[in-house]
């Protein structure tokens, strides 16, 4: 064991010397036990052919594609079925992922704001562009695997129960014996694709040695703790001082490419790592925390292109049915175009439509329909036609208009007003890949303001190319 880390420290400090982020931690002995020091070591030549890298080049904008990261959840419970979760809890797995994926797209700001001079402030980022998608859950009924604190002997079971789930970012949750005090640990992100990068979930025992079930009031908690550890499997460490930190904590170099400086701040007014009593609310300060700050999020995309982590969205599960429905209410249209953000949604995988964009899951034919209503007699509404155009990224698949009030009372007086009121609709059978954007964008002729509409929008999935 000290070999390896020594082995371990002598590279660090040889990849810290040439800018390298080895990729991986020594946050627990299980961690680097498994891995082993061969594993440890990355070729010297990517040294030599490497450029400086810039986080800020990572950052996502809202028209990235969404990607997906598939997920298999893996309860091993006690011979008796005893464990943090039982069979019946299949609704709460979920429920934690659909927390997970909130967090991952409505980032709440940080309530620790360092002054980071001389460079220029960064926009918060509010979506990371990131989501997970579950692929299978699994229950064991097995007291040696309840029992094991090793990931390697938990992954070998997954293996031969189905040798495809190793293709996916898995979670593994037991109650180990003896029970250990911290509550989970994750494998950090490496250039070494042979690498199984798990999430290792650690539940507790009575006073008698028995699994103790989680309680259902600790779900959002616990959805909070689960980010945090998926944080890890990006590569993000810990912003906090502790006296386990020592390397998660070594991103204090300013020049360092993969300082946090929009967490720590610069000199002279540099806090890193952020002392535990300083209450931060980044989702790397440790439990119950929630803020996501947009190098963290720059530093997630670059580990998805250069890192183990992006795999696991290479062979994202296929899902078979997905779809959406979502309206608005007396919309006034600002006259030129803007995307809609509806105020009612209906969807059955609110990881791929957040109200404002859906992102198609996987390569197939979609249906959508567009419909909408105007009433220009109202709210001071100007006589002139609304139009919604429907987008699938950069091309437009649709476009619906209403019908200008005067269209047909051009030139007679004192004729009724045609147009006032009007509904539109349409719908479309379209072929997309994967990733794919689609939105509705509503404006008005001459960018005239004041149009009221309300507008219904749908969407599904006819067949997909993976199935």
């Amino acid at each position: 064991m000290k070999d390896i880390k020594k082995e371990f420290d002598n590279l660090n400090s040889k990849f810290k010397r040439n800018k390298i982020d080895i990729g991986c931690s020594y946050d627990n002995k299980e961690i680097i036990e498994d891995l082993g020091k061969e594993k440890l070591k990355v070729k010297l030549s990517a040294i030599q052919n490497r450029n400086t890298v810039r986080l800020e080049d990572y950052i996502p904008d809202e028209s990235k594609p969404l990607t997906f990261i598939c997920v298999n959840i893996h309860v091993f419970q006690d011979s008796l079925g005893r464990g943090a979760f039982q069979n019946e809890d299949i609704s709460r797995l979920r429920q934690v992922f659909e927390w997970i994926n909130h967090r991952f797209s409505f980032n709440y700001p940080p309530n620790y704001n360092p002054i980071y001079t001389p460079k220029p402030l960064l926009k918060q980022q509010i979506d990371s562009r990131i989501r997970f998608v579950i692929n299978k859950i699994e229950f064991y009924q097995d007291d040696s695997l309840c029992n094991t604190h090793s990931d390697n002997v938990l992954l070998n079971a997954i293996r031969q129960r189905d040798p495809n789930m190793i293709k996916q970012l898995n979670f593994l949750i037991n109650n180990p014996s003896p029970p250990v005090s911290y509550t989970g640990h994750a494998v950090f992100p490496t250039t070494d694709m042979s690498i199984n990068q798990v999430v290792h979930l650690i539940g507790a025992r009575d006073a008698s040695n028995v699994p103790e079930p989680w309680s259902p009031f600790g779900d959002w908690f616990l959805s909070l703790h689960w980010c945090h550890e998926l944080g890890h499997i990006f590569g993000l460490c810990h912003t906090y001082d502790s006296a386990n930190s020592w390397w998660l904590c070594a991103r204090c170099n300013e020049q360092h490419d993969f300082y946090i400086y929009d967490v720590h701040g610069l000199s002279p007014n540099q806090d890193c790592p952020i002392p535990q009593s300083a209450g931060n609310n980044n989702i790397m300060a440790g439990a119950g925390t929630e803020a996501i700050s947009t190098l963290q999020i720059a530093k997630m995309h670059y580990a998805l292109e250069n890192l183990t982590v992006g795999k696991y969205s290479k062979g994202c599960c296929c899902k078979k049915c997905v779809a959406f429905g979502a309206g608005i209410f007396r919309h006034k249209s600002q006259g030129a175009g803007v995307i809609l953000e509806y105020e009612k949604t209906l969807a059955n995988e609110p990881w791929a439509w957040d109200g404002k964009l859906f992102t198609c899951p996987s390569d197939g034919i979609y249906n959508f329909s567009v419909s909408f209503q105007k009433d220009s007699l109202v709210d001071g509404g100007t006589a002139n036609d609304v139009w919604i155009k429907l987008w699938a990224g950069w091309d437009l698949i649709g476009t619906a208009w209403s019908e200008k009030a005067d269209a047909k009372t051009t030139g007679i007086v004192n004729a009724p007003q045609y147009g006032r009121r009007d509904s539109v609709c349409f719908t479309t059978n379209v072929k997309l890949k994967k990733g794919t954007i689609v939105k509705t964008e509503i404006g008005s002729h001459n960018n005239e303001k004041r149009h009221v509409v309300d507008v219904n929008f749908s969407g599904h999935l006819l067949c997909s190319d993976c199935c």
